[in-house]
């Protein structure tokens, strides 16, 4: 109980949580393909599509790519990685306006698995800069918090993304809108990526030798004292 009150009532706690947030909208971009493209391409190609196939692109993808790009994460700050991934991931969307075919679908698929390739790594590092000493192991699994909030939030957008613009059975109120369903999730992450730009001397308060610039200003002003 004393560690969770400690852990509540630090601030970079709620720095932490914010920034968790914030990431649920890039994160949706990925969730989508699991949660909605399953859905979408049963009632387009049958129940005897192979989608499973196509949704297991992603993680073999993953994986080639975390290959190519730890260079790039090696040598620049995470943050920026965080960043730029995010706004790849955010356009991953847009091939899906120009048709909903296989050939649409697998270009999707390789923006983001390259995008989670690129970033998703870093949050695990990013995250450490929240942590308190001795309080390493409770920030850790908190990584795991945006996974769970993106799988929430969409579940709950997805679902009604699809019953109002992608319905299986079209009506006068209900009919077929793809490029609805892409626009708002691209508003959505584009938004979060913006907060991410504008907010980032917030999240990323660390100097270059990774410390907490609050915690430096927080000695100084004892030492004034």
């Amino acid at each position: 109980m004393m560690i969770f009150k400690e852990v509540v009532i630090d601030y970079k706690f709620w720095r932490f949580f914010l920034f968790s947030l914030t990431i649920v909208g890039p994160k949706l971009v990925f969730a989508l393909l699991f949660f909605m493209l399953p859905k979408i391409i049963t009632q387009d190609f049958g129940e005897d599509a192979p989608f499973g196939i196509y949704i297991s692109i992603a993680p073999l993808l993953i994986i080639i790519f975390l290959f190519c790009v730890q260079t790039l994460q090696n040598n620049y700050d995470p943050y920026d990685l965080i960043l730029l991934g995010t706004s790849i991931e955010t356009t991953g969307p847009i091939p899906m306006f120009f048709g909903m075919n296989i050939i649409d679908f697998v270009i999707f698929i390789v923006i983001i698995s390259f995008a989670e390739a690129l970033y998703a790594p870093m949050i695990n590092v990013f995250t450490f800069n929240f942590t308190k000493p001795g309080r390493e192991g409770t920030f850790l699994t908190l990584t795991a918090a945006p996974t769970y909030l993106t799988m929430a939030f969409t579940g709950l957008l997805g679902g009604f993304l699809l019953e109002n613009y992608y319905p299986e059975t079209e009506d006068e109120t209900h009919y077929k809108r793809p490029w609805v369903i892409w626009l708002i999730i691209i508003i959505i992450s584009g938004v979060c990526v913006i907060i991410l730009f504008i907010f980032r001397d917030y999240f990323n308060c660390v100097d270059e030798n990774g410390n907490d610039i609050e915690d430096i200003k927080a000695m100084q002003y004892i030492d004034e004292e």
